[in-house]
């Protein structure tokens, strides 16, 4: 009989056996293992000895380079287990930038392979016109781009695959804040332009440099989101162009419509009354796309983005991105002391901090004026004036 707790037993040949053990097949039935000996103390040792061994191969095994520690396909592993979770929107974005930016340079590495020397030339690559692409990338598509990396090493954490690297020493690139917005000149040579346009692509525009609206945002509203009485309109949906990743897809992009980027930039924004008394005469019923007047007929994001080109053009006004209509109504509210939280609810952003971080950029003037303040409210003019005299 086996002693209490151990798989060692005295058989009827007269030797002692004990059993470990190796393997549970998919039935949940055991495989084991045996040895033997002279007497329970020898055999005692030996199945000790043979457990200890055992693991240590297990261990070595699970650890070893194959198919399945490819960095590529714990990265592509990430992805697809992060898609039913995510906008499709934000999909193809990391889709495309592991195409473009990550694969091609850890082609056929296993995970143990890469250290943190080897991270930090990946930035480095990145960063030159040595990378696949000839040209060296801007510090927030190399931060963009590195977040996926980093992510992919955390989720090779939960499945406990082994490797080197460290991320704590590492120099990435900082993007930069600083984005342009419209002067003060180029704003008032706008809004001269589109104030009294019939076209409703010039009153969108005009709409959007008054409101913060993205640009998906613009092209994505219907009419029935335009409260006239109430004086304010309601987001609730954006529209872009993305890839089509599916086989056997004729056309390689497509238009989406869906929510926006975030719960919080479902908002409802209010209208100045100008902006209400521009939007009567091409007003129009039911739920018809603010752009087109009609229901079944919309204006794309790279349409309205070649339109608004063609206005800075016209009055020879620094072409700009449609993005930068947003960054400048920012900037002309804070100039205009309007309270940061009710500025980021507008703008449908998550947290004040995005607001003044991101798309609040006050001029030399403004800045100027801000200093002078200082003179006022300690009046040092007239006691240097009083000095002098």
């Amino acid at each position: 009989m086996a002693r209490k707790g151990e798989n060692i037993y005295k058989r009827k040949d007269g030797r002692w056996e004990g059993r470990f053990i190796v393997e549970r097949k998919e039935c949940g039935k055991a495989r084991y293992q045996s040895v033997y000996g002279k007497t329970y103390l020898e055999t005692k040792e030996k199945l000790r000895v043979s457990i200890i061994s055992h693991q240590e191969k297990k261990s070595t095994a699970q650890h070893l380079p194959n198919e399945e520690t490819l960095f590529t396909n714990i990265l592509l592993d990430w992805l697809s287990t992060l898609k039913p979770y995510i906008k499709e929107s934000s999909y193809n974005r990391y889709f495309n930038q592991i195409h473009k930016n990550i694969i091609p340079y850890f082609k056929d590495k296993y995970i143990s392979e890469i250290d943190t020397a080897s991270l930090q030339q990946y930035i480095s690559t990145l960063a030159s016109d040595k990378n696949h692409q000839q040209k060296p990338l801007s510090p927030q598509t190399i931060h963009d781009i590195f977040s996926i990396v980093r992510r992919t090493f955390d989720f090779a954490k939960t499945k406990d695959y082994e490797f080197k690297c460290s991320f704590q020493n590492l120099y990435i690139p900082c993007p930069k804040n600083k984005l342009t917005v419209f002067s003060m000149q180029e704003q008032q040579l706008l809004i001269s332009r589109l104030v009294n346009s019939p076209l409703p692509s010039d009153v969108g525009i005009l709409l959007t440099l008054f409101t913060g609206l993205r640009i998906g945002e613009i092209c994505a509203l219907r009419w029935n989101k335009i409260n006239i009485n109430s004086g304010s309109l309601y987001v609730d949906q954006s529209m872009q162009r993305i890839q089509n990743h599916t086989k056997n897809h004729e056309a390689k992009t497509r238009i989406i419509i869906t929510t926006p980027k975030s719960l919080s930039s479902i908002r409802t924004i209010p209208l100045p009354d100008f902006i209400l008394s521009s939007l009567m005469p091409i007003r129009k019923p039911g739920d018809a796309f603010f752009l087109t007047g009609v229901s079944d007929k919309f204006m794309e994001p790279r349409t309205l983005q070649y339109k608004f080109e063609k206005i800075l053009s016209d009055l020879n006004i620094r072409k700009l991105n449609f993005h930068a209509l947003r960054h400048t109504f920012a900037t002309r509210c804070v100039e205009s002391g309007f309270d940061a939280k009710s500025l980021s609810e507008i703008l449908g952003h998550a947290s004040v901090n995005v607001t003044l971080n991101r798309y609040v950029h006050p001029s030399d003037e403004i800045k100027l004026q801000n200093m002078n303040k200082l003179e006022n409210l300690f009046d040092v003019s007239k006691k240097m004036n009083d000095t002098v005299h």
